[in-house]
């Protein structure tokens, strides 16, 4: 049996629960949907109504054996979790499934710990970028579109997907500010006010100059601030000639972002970094420069957190050499009395954190 007419009712009921009552995204249920499709399968499609304690725990074990790590094991068992929780509540269901059967879905302590655990993740240094930059050698528009992608990604840390939809009008070019609008795509839709933060000031000059140039070529304040390259090729014709120029049309995928970097650093010799690390870059260079708690704060808003712990639970985490690096400095300042901070001064940037983490 590969398909059963009440459990499919049943998801419908509950994607309808969780978009109209939770406000989830189309991909949070759909990864949902996966989840419960995986327990299906399992079962050979068997009526939700006969889960019991020797299924749950089966199962769990025949997920985490199939599973690619134990995060997305454990994610997997929260989600489906999460149904069974609801599916107890539901008429039909109430005195076959309690919720007392529904917790021999959790998962071992120590898995949860793992699955929470970040390793450091490698990402380029600031050095790494002006290297990548300044080995572009631009010869048309589209070199100087991919120097300034490279750049705005540094300065902004701005996720790659937002990067796409932005508009000329969202860059405020006096204040260095990306007002990443709802017409963005932000992840959770949200509105995010991003600064341009002046690492260096090359990299500042390559966005201003891309942002300048597009004016000059008369495009408006609706057309997007990073266009996608000029289609050469005609209706009927096929074109195998690279494109040297842009148009006024947005990208219809993310993948392009990723091309260029693979094709600028493949030309420049140098290690290949996913888009997304040049947001841990941006993070730890605008920390650095934080001197209290209400600037910490106003930093991990900048890139579009609602609590502080996010930015460090995420993005802190520092890379070997980082972290030694930063141990012994700490070490050498300890010892000078003069660079501890004062009571007064440490307790308000406590305030400030707790306030925030609550």
């Amino acid at each position: 049996m590969n398909y059963n007419p009440n459990n499919e009712l049943m998801k419908r009921k509950h994607e309808e629960f969780l978009k109209e009552t939770r406000g989830y995204s189309r991909d949070t249920i759909k990864f949902r949907r996966r989840v419960l499709d995986k327990y299906d399968a399992f079962t050979n499609h068997e009526n939700y109504a006969k889960f019991n304690k020797d299924k749950a725990i089966s199962f769990k074990d025949y997920l985490k054996k199939n599973s690619k790590s134990i995060s997305s094991f454990v994610n997997y068992m929260k989600e489906l979790k999460k149904f069974f929780f609801w599916l107890s509540e539901q008429r039909g269901y109430k005195l076959k499934i309690t919720k007392e059967l529904v917790e021999y879905l959790n998962v071992l302590n120590e898995y949860k710990a793992i699955a929470k655990s970040r390793p450091p993740r490698k990402y380029p240094n600031i050095e790494y970028v002006l290297n990548l930059t300044k080995s572009i050698k631009v010869r048309n528009e589209v070199d100087m579109r991919g120097r300034s992608i490279i750049a705005m990604l540094c300065l902004t840390g701005i996720r790659y997907a937002a990067l796409l939809t932005i508009p000329i009008k969202c860059f405020d070019r006096k204040n260095l500010i990306v007002h990443q609008d709802p017409n963005v795509k932000t992840k959770l839709k949200k509105q995010i006010i991003s600064k341009l933060f002046n690492f260096n000031d090359e990299l500042v000059n390559y966005v201003l100059e891309w942002v300048d140039y597009l004016k000059q070529k008369g495009f408006v304040r609706d057309d997007p601030l990073f266009p996608c390259s000029k289609n050469n090729k005609s209706k009927h014709q096929l074109c195998f000639e690279e494109s040297t120029e842009v148009e006024a049309k947005f990208w219809t995928g993310s993948g392009s972002i990723r091309n260029i970097l693979k094709r600028r650093v493949k030309e420049a010799g140098v290690e290949y970094f996913q888009p997304h690390t040049y947001r841990h870059l941006a993070i730890e260079l605008a920390m650095s420069k934080a001197k209290s708690g209400e600037e910490i704060k106003a930093i991990s808003q900048n890139f579009g957190h609602e609590k502080i712990p996010t930015t460090f639970r995420v993005y802190g985490n520092y890379q070997s050499e980082d972290l030694i690096k930063k141990l012994n400095e700490i070490d050498k300042r300890s010892s000078s009395p003069t660079m501890v901070p004062s009571d007064k001064k440490l307790e308000k940037m406590l305030k400030t954190i707790k306030s925030n983490n609550e």
